[in-house]
Order: structure tokens, then C-alpha cells, then sequence
């Protein structure tokens, strides 16, 4: 599952970039956009770490998670109280998004450190 996260963030990554490369437009006038000299492994943690973070407080993973259509949330109407159906959905889900973000995040950081690297060497190269 890592790899494939992985392998699609860098994909989708690279053809940005690529686009980036290969569109006509002069470059941006001051302020000029400065960036680290080197992309560490800790620039990619810091990253990961707060793409999950994000997703800890906010219905983004339950509502990806969703679409996956794995597991169907129980549709318990009790007073506008979680039934227990309910809570254990979200335990679930909770214990999913906390297991690839510790499986993964080791690959977000690695794509992370090759994808920024590439993209600051080539603006220093335009400048």
C-alpha cells in the first residue's frame, strides 16, 4: 500500500512539475521566492506529519475514506446521539487512518524530500 502511495504521489507530482517546466510565462518579479538549500528527510516528515494531523481533527479521511465504499457507515438515526454502530465505525476508521499514516509516512517523506528538491533546483536554475 506504501509503495502505491508512493508511486501516485510521485506521478502526479512530476506531471505538475513537468507542466510547470514547460509553460511559457516569464518569471515572477520580487518578491522572489526563497527556499531551503537542501530538502531533508525531516522538511518530509514535518510534511506527512501535518497532512495527518489535518485529518485527525476534520471529516477529510472519513469522507475519502468513504468513497472506497469499504465499509458502509451505519445509518443509526437515535436522536441525534452516535449509537454504538456509529462509534464503532469511527474506531475503525480512526484505526485505519492511524496505521497508513504510520506505514506510510516513512514514503510521503522520501517522495516529498525528491519532489521539492526538484522543483527548488530547477528555480534556481531559472534565475
Amino acid at each position: 500500500m506504501k509503495e502505491q502511495i508512493a508511486e501516485a504521489f510521485v506521478r502526479i507530482a512530476n506531471a505538475a512539475i513537468e507542466e510547470e517546466r514547460t509553460r511559457v510565462e516569464d518569471p515572477p518579479v520580487p518578491p522572489k521566492v526563497e527556499t531551503a538549500e537542501e530538502i531533508t528527510r525531516e522538511h518530509g516528515l514535518v510534511f506527512a506529519e501535518h497532512m495527518y494531523r489535518q485529518t485527525i481533527d476534520s471529516e477529510d479521511f472519513s469522507v475519502a475514506f468513504g468513497q472506497t465504499k469499504v465499509m458502509t457507515f451505519p445509518d443509526d438515526d437515535v436522536n441525534d446521539e452516535e449509537s454504538e454502530a456509529q462509534k464503532h465505525f469511527h474506531e475503525l476508521t480512526d484505526e485505519i487512518r492511524d496505521r497508513l499514516h504510520e506505514e506510510t509516512r516513512e514514503s510521503i517523506a522520501e517522495a516529498f524530500v525528491r519532489v521539492v528538491s526538484d522543483v527548488t533546483l530547477r528555480e534556481r536554475r531559472r534565475r
